[in-house]
């Protein structure tokens, strides 16, 4: 058995006490949550959820700042070089993690430099359709398509998003020949998809939703591995298009800088579960297609760590890119 010279473990002994001490007195200060996107998506949505609850158990002002750019790493940098001391948190979605395989220059590590807190909500992606005569289910859109190879395209919220990845791996598993379409953002993608312009797109539920409702788009199928429990009735794509093991599903999560003691972590971890165990949370969640999730920090890791090698293998295989 290995002994520790005296003097370490004095020096150990000495250091115990102050970490813990500077978890019990954290905060110190105001906490910021960066949000790597723009104002009213679904990540902002869900971080000013969780602020507002988590500022009076804190005792110091939650804020949220949203710096979008660079699909999610102006925002995640930031984070990433923030002072390890749990004052900088980060509100992070799926597509952070397949950063790394779609940006050979990422200036960060999306699982390596961050401390995970929690997972926060899974979050349903649909895929819709503008309406048109025949395109009643997605099997009947595959048809379509099939019958002109390369003349009908996708629209994706930025090349190299999630939803790029997600649709091009849709599109490799169907056999269909399509057109990749990338725009700044959900808005303009939607606007071209309801003219025509496009054949379909993914987005969360609640993006489309308004949509769907007026008429304006056609909900096809979700993405899941399971069927959403708000709309039992519509297929999943593995289901419609007859795609086994096919999934597409994005989710949000709380992050910390790398360094950040455990003690401030748990803390953190033990108040956002508090603010997802509110009726009110979980409700406004669900109207989002997001279902609140929870769970220690590990799992959050192990998630992180399990789709940064399945979706970088899976980029790298589709040879996708980012614009970013």
């Amino acid at each position: 058995m290995m002994r520790i010279p005296r003097r370490g473990l004095l020096a150990l002994a000495a250091g115990l006490p102050a970490t813990a001490a500077r978890a019990q007195a954290f905060p110190t200060r105001p906490v910021t949550i960066i949000v790597p996107y723009a104002a009213g998506g679904g990540a902002d949505i869900t971080a000013r959820l969780l602020a507002q609850r988590m500022t009076p158990r804190l005792g110091q002002p939650v804020v949220v700042e949203n710096r979008a750019g660079a699909n999610g790493v102006l925002g995640a940098e930031a984070v990433a070089r923030a002072p390890p001391d749990g004052h900088t948190l980060g509100m992070v979605v799926s597509s952070h993690v397949i950063n790394k395989a779609v940006m050979p220059a990422l200036p960060f590590d999306p699982v390596a430099d961050f401390a995970p807190v929690m997972l926060v909500a899974r979050t349903e992606l649909a895929l819709v359709a503008a309406p048109a005569p025949g395109v009643t289910s997605l099997a009947a859109l595959v048809a379509q398509i099939r019958t002109r190879p390369g003349d009908y395209a996708y629209a994706s919220p930025g090349a190299g998003s999630n939803v790029h990845v997600f649709l091009e791996w849709f599109a490799r598993r169907a056999g269909l020949q399509m057109l990749h379409v990338p725009y700044r953002g959900s808005a303009a993608a939607h606007a071209d998809l309801i003219a025509g312009r496009v054949a379909f797109t993914l987005d969360t539920y609640a993006a489309v939703r308004p949509h769907v409702e007026a008429g304006r788009l056609t909900l096809l199928a979700f993405g899941g591995p399971q069927r959403y429990a708000g709309r039992p009735e519509v297929p999943t794509i593995a289901e419609a298009a007859s795609i086994p093991g096919y999934a597409a599903l994005s989710w949000s999560a709380l992050l910390a800088p790398r360094g950040t003691p455990a003690g401030v972590v748990a803390r953190l971890n033990t108040e956002a579960a508090r603010a997802l165990a509110e009726a009110e949370v979980r409700d406004r969640l669900a109207t989002l297609g997001a279902e609140a999730a929870g769970g220690p920090p590990e799992e959050l890791r192990a998630l992180m760590e399990g789709e940064a090698l399945q979706f970088g293998a899976l980029v790298r295989e589709l040879g996708i890119r980012s614009d970013g």
